[in-house]
């Protein structure tokens, strides 16, 4: 008896290829593939934060879900003086540092102290905040994704805030802000503004840059000494 007819006595069908033409690609086909694709990955779209108070902002931050990278994170609007001349900006807060006061490790929240004591400020004097309200863990690059949505804040928060002058802690915080992958330079030359009031824009490198790569140091405080002069001719 042959292996096919002991198939057939056991009431089992033989798989056989078949070389078959694949069906053509309707236009409902490619309709179905661009709805399932916009379902799967929403665009992103800012928070409307533009008619909030502080209080009221930083309630919506605590509550926020707008995105993917807020669930189950905690959040924080940001810290220092309400009324402060000099508004700073970083890319994330570090879900491990929520339990303090400052934004950055031990060792950069002193450097950071002791370069704004270097031209005359406190801690108490500036606001910081950043770009993404919610805390991933540890240091990643700035997710482009939470930055769009929580781009809203951030234009409030300057909104009423008024700085005389916005300093970025990094060159991605600057393209973020300014929408651009061009390649910004802590300590250039290139004038630059955020938002509608066009406020002064400096970039120089974030403190837990500086711990690692101290030669940077050097071309920080020549930006701190920019910001100095800005502050008293604003």
């Amino acid at each position: 008896m042959s292996q096919q007819q002991y198939l057939d006595a056991m009431g089992i069908t033989r798989w056989q290829r078949r070389d078959l033409p694949m069906p053509e690609r309707t236009e409902s086909h490619q309709a179905l593939d661009e709805t399932l694709h916009s379902v799967a990955k929403p665009e992103a779209t800012p928070v409307d934060a533009a008619q909030l108070n502080w209080t009221q902002m930083d309630a919506a931050v605590m509550q926020c879900q707008h995105c993917l990278h807020a669930e189950g994170k905690q959040k924080r609007l940001g810290c220092g003086h309400s009324n402060a001349d000099v508004m700073f900006v970083i890319a994330a807060d570090d879900q491990t540092l929520l339990s303090s006061q400052g934004y950055f490790s031990e060792g950069a929240q002193r450097l950071f102290d002791n370069m704004l004591r270097a031209i005359g400020l406190s801690s108490q004097q500036i606001y910081l905040t950043a770009i993404v309200k919610c805390s991933p863990q540890g240091d990643p690059p700035l997710d482009e994704e939470a930055a769009v949505q929580c781009a809203g804040y951030l234009v409030r928060q300057a909104a009423l805030l008024k700085p005389k002058v916005m300093v970025v802690l990094g060159s991605s915080v600057v393209q973020a802000l300014q929408n651009t992958k061009q390649i910004f330079d802590p300590v250039g030359d290139e004038p630059l503004s955020y938002g509608e009031e066009k406020i002064p824009l400096l970039v120089i490198h974030s403190p837990e840059h500086l711990l690692k790569n101290p030669l940077d140091k050097r071309l920080a405080w020549k930006e701190l000494n920019r910001l100095s002069k800005r502050l008293k001719t604003a």
